[in-house]
């Protein structure tokens, strides 16, 4: 038995009281001939302690920035920012002035001005063309910890823009996609510089996104008499087919292929796909698409070595505003082009949902929808059942048949929870809880 065996030890961990993240661990060791069992439990009352004593002076903290925050929007007109820990203020001014994209990009900026004490002003490009004037009005010292900061903000509008000679990044859609968000049409220019430039690119992001058929229009806009080919490896008998199409696809010096969904490839096919990618490297162009949250080591190592860049195709909850766009362009495409609409009423509640499936399950729906109306204006209540559901987590299958039942009860039965749970023999508690644990609006 080493040193290390005749030691005992008794530790806690400290957890940041607001994100429950693990910021530290408190560890009391002795030698285990003199150790106690009341060491684990002082173990647990220090850390308690450290705790408390951290949530005090971060509330203390908040509490100083939000009264900086409260005046500066008194005295100054126009944008005010405050950033600190976990916290993030902003006025309506920034609020209703920039689209989701723009105020992503100016939390950026800000945060990186919050970590340097030297910049006090930065003059920054924004997605959507214009121009805002950052400085930093008021830090406020936190031991250990920087500092938090409110900043004043000045906007200029896109044609301050263009007399600073900054070219606005908005430009004019490409056929076959939609969405005119900032994120969204940043997305589309890098991919199409990429392309441009003949450089091979990974488009990353979930499910559903969108992400093969973003290639796939931009590389067609770009090449209008080219043929782009997807290929997906299950949509062929065998891995030997799959791989023997893509040799045939990349013979052709000047090739333009989208490989979907490289995340999910067997080892055995990741090690031969490099070998072919390989042999093209240097020719043609390629786009890979995949999910960097839930990939192989093999991926990391052997295919994206070949992809120079990596864009982020954004997920639909994060271009909600995109809806706006979408929801005609996919009806036109469903019904190839029947005089169909949602009412704003139903547009509203498609904008309150968290779309985990993103373009994909929205497309779905309206699938779903118009198999019920295919002409005129549809209303809230002709949306599947779960457009009805607002919960914040992922339903099981069986979560998601239960819910479908209770919307359906709801709907049969005038709205009366009562009836409804009566119809489907269920006690009303138990449907006001269930009512409320899916987000049943």
């Amino acid at each position: 038995m080493g040193t290390l065996g005749r030691l005992a030890c008794a530790g806690a961990p400290i957890r940041d009281a607001i994100t429950g993240k693990v910021v530290g661990v408190i560890d009391l060791t002795c030698w285990a001939s003199q150790s106690d069992p009341l060491l684990f439990a002082l173990a647990k009352s220090a850390g308690s302690q450290i705790e408390d004593r951290m949530n005090a002076l971060t509330s203390e903290n908040e509490t100083a920035l939000l009264e900086t925050y409260l005046r500066r929007s008194h005295r100054f007109p126009l944008g005010v920012l405050a950033i600190g820990g976990d916290v993030v203020l902003m006025n309506p001014y920034l609020r209703q002035a920039l689209d989701a994209g723009d105020q992503i990009a100016l939390l950026e900026h800000a945060s990186d001005m919050r970590g340097s004490d030297t910049v006090s002003t930065a003059l920054v490009e924004l997605p959507s063309g214009s121009t805002a004037k950052i400085t930093a009005a008021e830090r406020i010292p936190i031991r250990g910890r920087g500092s938090y900061v409110v900043f004043q903000v000045r906007l200029a509008v896109e044609e301050t823009a263009r007399r600073l000679g900054i070219e606005s990044r908005l430009r004019p859609a490409i056929p076959g996609l939609a969405g005119r968000s900032s994120s969204w049409q940043r997305c589309c220019q890098q991919i199409e510089r990429c392309c441009r430039d003949q450089d091979w690119v990974v488009l990353d992001g979930e499910q559903g996104s969108g992400r093969a058929k973003i290639a796939q229009a931009v590389a067609q806009h770009v090449n209008p008499g080219k043929m782009v080919r997807v290929l997906r490896i299950e949509n062929f008998p065998g891995t030997q087919d799959f791989i023997g199409e893509l040799v045939a696809a990349t013979d052709d010096g000047d090739f333009a292929v989208v490989l979907a969904d490289v995340h999910g490839l067997p080892d055995e096919v990741v090690e031969t796909l490099a070998a072919v990618l390989q042999s093209c490297a240097g020719r043609g162009w390629m786009a890979a698409t995949m999910n960097s949250a839930n990939h192989s080591p093999m991926v990391d190592m052997l295919l994206l070595p070949f992809f120079t860049h990596t864009v982020t195709v954004p997920a639909l909850r994060h271009r909600i505003e995109d809806l706006e766009a979408l929801v005609p362009f996919l009806l036109r495409e469903i019904t190839r082009g029947a005089d169909i609409q949602l009412a704003p009423e139903a547009m509203r509640q498609l904008g309150k949902l968290s779309w985990p499936g993103n373009v994909a399950q929205l497309r779905q729906v309206l699938v779903e929808t118009v198999a019920h109306q295919r002409s005129g204006v549809i209303q809230p209540e002709k949306l599947p059942p779960e457009c009805r559901c607002l919960a914040r987590r992922k339903l099981t299958q069986i979560e998601a048949l239960e819910r479908d039942a209770i919307v359906r009860s709801l709907q049969e039965n005038g709205g009366n929870k009562a009836d409804a749970a009566n119809a489907l023999g269920m006690s009303r508690a138990t449907i006001y809880r269930k009512v409320k644990d899916f987000g049943i609006a």
